[in-house]
């Protein structure tokens, strides 16, 4: 007989349109919907901390944090930067990126002020933004004699120096942030990259899925290579993390299911049957989360829920 999937420890409602972003930073989780709201949640009592609007309600793309301040994107093109005064968030800039595209931007788990975000008026490239000045310090971009079509999704590593990106053909390719030049490339799939992840403080390799029933593992990122593939039962992959441990990775599926997966085997560990639509976000906290300690795991869905879970 198979084994029921486990419940959430707690699951958070409020949203009038479906998740698209979650977020854990500064003792709370951030949540973006597509109507455009962003929650704050209080890890402690799980209640709304704050609520605030940003986009002109276009909808929420993205949710993450480069240093102390909180960083919004959302599908009218524009990012939004935002410092913590008094106890609320107030707007302190907002850029400009003239981007209408699905390419979430990618910021570093350090104290760097660097920020990834797709090039408004050339969807291959990726413009990296120091938020100190608000401006694009380089732009990089595949060769000319590469076709790969738009680019997907975003990843910076080692303090900015190098980034990632998935793309519209399937390949991955990593760029040096300092030349602006592509570094290596490997095909992953024959269809567009939807959701990765990287792991660069434990085994320099990566993760990333698309709309088939494969997940894969590439390492190497100054020689690209695949490592590892693990196939689930049904098509279609919206979100990808790994913890910072480096023990485990999650995915999240468009049939609403939440995978957890050894990260150094890939071997499939549960599989986490909660949501009634796509899965479009996940993210582990790095914060100890009430009683449920280090690395609880958020997912944000169509369905409008934020559901949290104990991984370990």
């Amino acid at each position: 007989m198979p084994k029921q999937s486990p419940d959430p420890f707690y699951t958070l409602r409020g949203h009038s349109g479906p998740v698209s972003a979650v977020h854990f930073f500064s003792s709370k989780l951030y949540s973006g919907s597509g109507s455009g709201e962003i929650y704050a949640w209080d890890l402690e009592t799980f209640k709304k901390a704050t609520l605030f609007h940003d986009h002109d309600r276009a909808g929420i793309l993205w949710i993450g944090h480069v240093s102390d301040a909180l960083v919004t994107q959302g599908r009218d093109g524009t990012i939004g930067v935002w410092k913590e005064s008094t106890g609320s968030w107030q707007k302190h800039a907002t850029l400009q990126t003239t981007s209408k595209g699905f390419c979430q931007c990618s910021a570093l788990k350090s104290s760097s002020p660097l920020l990834a975000s797709q090039h408004g008026d050339d969807d291959t490239a990726i413009n990296l933004w120091n938020l100190d000045t608000c401006t694009v310090v380089i732009t990089v971009k595949p060769s000319g004699s590469e076709k790969v079509g738009m680019v997907m999704c975003t990843r910076l590593c080692r303090d900015g120096n190098l980034l990632v990106a998935g793309y519209e053909n399937g390949s991955v390719i990593s760029f040096d942030c300092r030349s602006g030049k592509p570094i290596s490339s490997v095909v992953c799939f024959k269809h567009p990259v939807m959701c990765m992840d990287i792991d660069d403080c434990h085994r320099m390799k990566g993760l990333c899925g698309s709309v088939t029933k494969t997940l894969c593992a590439f390492e190497d990122f100054q020689d690209l290579r695949l490592s590892k593939e693990v196939a689930v039962v049904n098509e279609g992959f919206a979100s990808t993390a790994i913890r910072s441990d480096g023990k485990i990775a999650a995915s999240g599926g468009w049939d609403g299911r939440i995978r957890i997966f050894s990260w150094r085997t890939l071997k499939p560990l549960a599989v986490l049957n909660f949501h009634d639509e796509s899965v479009q976000s996940v993210d582990f906290a790095v914060e100890r989360v009430r009683r449920e300690g280090v690395g609880v795991l958020a997912a944000g869905a169509k369905d409008g829920i934020v559901s949290l879970w104990s991984v370990y």
